[in-house]
């Protein structure tokens, strides 16, 4: 196993049973958001309202996921309800808070994973750079629907909660604790040139109008939406967070390639079990050796591995991305406003812990809902 996936505790069923609990996981397609949907179904979570954006697609990963041994095992009675979604189109986003809002009265979670990570600049038609919409403002939408809601169903409110008290084992931590909104993050965030100061935005400019000017960050435009993203969290969480909610954002680190993690995924019948990491690690490095040559690839021998090399002892399996997120919706209060790397809180980039960040993150919290409710007035704001 590469050191790094051993960084990531293994999250222990008897402690942390979730039974009687339900999570909504935006980005249910992605390998991080399959993965999470398995393990919180593992760990006794009633229901999983799984969010995609391809409803055929969405009910393959659903009927695998259900087909899991160990969820069949443990957790006979779950269940996991699809929606759809457009992160590209904010009615679409809209659409699905009220639609979801109308059908479902009771949410413990909230994992918003969604995200792109594209090549170049694009604008959305919203008129919106793309991947700000989509790893930023669609979150910042869901969140204002999503709020009320958690905060209505904390599992420690024995007033709202009398009945899943009593679901709950007497050994759940979650008879204590409050609800969690977790926004999915990543270590790129410590890198764009707005977490070192270098982009400045002003009070007359807004991050909305640095995104939409290509020269700006084209190069480096999901790094910057992280750094956005995590800014926007850590200062949701420290308006919104109380005993009733923590609001965090917690990084599943670097994973393996998608093709991978899907076989992983499919194969792996025991959350706790060890694949023989180093075996595959060789196969696959002398399939990428053998398909290089046979396209006559002219790299030098130490800069054709070194990739391979440092991917195999910096990324991790799917499962273990997975908990390393959870972890960060497993936690009390004290765990609000928070950035989380490998399942433990973490320091954000250094820029946050600045005079000049904190000043950075109450901007983006002004501009941001004044550019909400100049967009749609229906949509409810977040104080």
């Amino acid at each position: 196993m590469p050191p790094r996936a051993l960084k990531v505790r293994r999250i222990d069923p008897r402690k942390y049973d979730l039974s009687g609990l339900s999570v909504l996981i935006t980005g249910g397609e992605t390998i991080v958001g399959t993965a999470m949907a398995r393990l919180y179904l593992r760990l006794g979570i009633d229901t999983v309202y799984l969010v995609v954006q391809d409803l055929d697609q969405g009910e393959s990963i659903k009927a695998a996921i259900l087909r899991d041994e160990k969820i069949v095992e443990r957790n006979p009675g779950c269940e996991i309800h699809l929606y759809g979604i457009n992160y590209s189109d904010l009615s679409s986003v809209k659409s699905f808070c009220e639609k979801f809002r109308s059908e479902v009265s009771v949410l413990h979670i909230a994992v918003l994973g969604a995200e792109v990570n594209l090549p170049s600049f694009s604008r959305t038609i919203d008129g919106l750079e793309e991947t700000l919409q989509v790893n930023f403002v669609a979150n910042v939408i869901l969140c204002n629907y999503l709020v009320p809601l958690l905060k209505a169903n904390c599992p420690a409110n024995r007033n709202v909660t009398e009945q899943l008290s009593k679901k709950l084992s007497k050994r759940s931590v979650f008879k204590t604790l409050p609800s969690h909104l977790t926004w999915v993050s990543s270590e790129s965030h410590r890198f764009s040139k707005l977490s070192r100061g270098k982009v400045h935005i002003a009070p007359s400019n807004s991050v909305f109008e640095v995104f939409n000017d290509p020269q700006n960050l084209s190069d480096e435009l999901y790094a910057a939406s992280k750094f956005v993203a995590m800014a926007y969290a850590l200062e949701l969480g420290r308006r919104v967070g109380d005993e009733k909610l923590v609001v965090n954002s917690a990084s599943p680190g670097e994973i393996k390639a998608e093709t991978e993690a899907e076989t992983e995924a499919e194969a792996e019948v025991d959350a706790d079990a060890e694949d023989d990491a180093d075996t595959d690690a060789v196969a696959d490095a002398d399939a990428d050796a053998e398909s290089e040559a046979e396209t006559g690839a002219n790299v030098p021998f130490f800069l054709r591995h070194s990739r391979k090399i440092w991917s195999y002892f910096r990324d991790r399996k799917a499962s273990t991305g997975a908990a390393a997120v959870i972890w960060a919706t497993l936690c009390g209060p004290e765990g609000n406003a928070k950035s989380w790397e490998n399942g433990v809180v973490s320091q954000p980039a250094s820029y946050l812990r600045e005079a000049r960040g904190k000043h950075f993150q109450i901007q983006l919290w002004d501009q941001t809902r004044g550019w909400v409710r100049r967009f749609n007035k229906n949509i409810p704001i977040l104080h």
